[in-house]
């Protein structure tokens, strides 16, 4: 769907682009998982002009799987790391995303960690 795009294409993109000026960013972007790669791009993305930044992850901090070095550069970045949050659905209008609802996770005791 329009307005989605996985963290693995968005490096890609931008690795390849040879003008980062050109290279559309959103405005509000919501990033889903607690992992480096999404850290990664959740910075890049501010530093290319995006407005807002979340990282939604669904378990606590001390869960996930990016570093604490990584989570505070992510905090440095403006980027903001809600816990304890999943997605529940995506708004959208005219096959383009304009948000996404979240909605509170707990700790399942027969949770693998």
């Amino acid at each position: 769907m329009a307005g989605v795009e996985d963290a693995l294409s968005a490096i890609s993109r931008l690795r390849q682009c040879n003008d980062l000026s050109q290279l559309p960013v959103g405005k509000r972007i919501v990033m889903i998982g607690g992992g480096n790669t999404a850290i990664d791009i959740a910075c890049q993305c501010k530093r290319l002009g995006a407005e807002e930044i979340i990282i939604a992850y669904r378990r606590g901090s001390q869960w996930m799987s990016a570093t604490p070095h990584k989570q505070a550069f992510a905090r440095d970045n403006c980027v903001r790391i809600l816990s304890w949050v999943q997605p529940s659905s995506l708004l959208t209008e005219d096959g383009r995303v304009t948000g996404i609802n979240l909605e509170k996770t707990t700790l399942d005791v027969n949770d693998n960690l």
